[in-house]
């Protein structure tokens, strides 16, 4: 079991010092016998980074194609679905452009 010091821990999870010290309790900090420096466990660190990994990987591939989607694009494979379309010469078409910053239709 090896020792880091705040400033490596900082370094290893890219946060600063300050926050190290905040949350120190997070990260398993502790205050070893007869030293009145905080401590961490390389061992606990290192773990919490796999975790963190494995989590963003889960969180990347997650979701249905549909929902990654913007709104107002239409996925082709399903344009020609559903039985109460009407032909394609007396459907009226939307330009994504019409969508304002919020993805509502801002068109008339």
């Amino acid at each position: 079991m090896q020792l880091l010091k705040p400033s490596q821990v900082a370094e290893k999870l890219k946060i600063s010092v300050a926050t190290v010290y905040k949350r120190s309790s997070d990260f398993g900090g502790f205050y070893p016998f007869g030293v009145k420096s905080l401590r961490f466990d390389e061992d606990f660190i290192n773990g919490m980074l796999e975790r963190q990994k494995k989590e963003a990987l889960v969180l990347s591939v997650s979701g249905k194609q549909s929902e990654l989607q913007r709104p107002g694009l239409q996925d082709k494979s399903r344009s020609q679905e559903g039985s109460c379309q009407s032909s394609r010469s007396d459907q009226k078409r939307i330009n994504p452009g019409s969508f304002n910053r919020h993805g509502l239709f801002a068109g008339s």
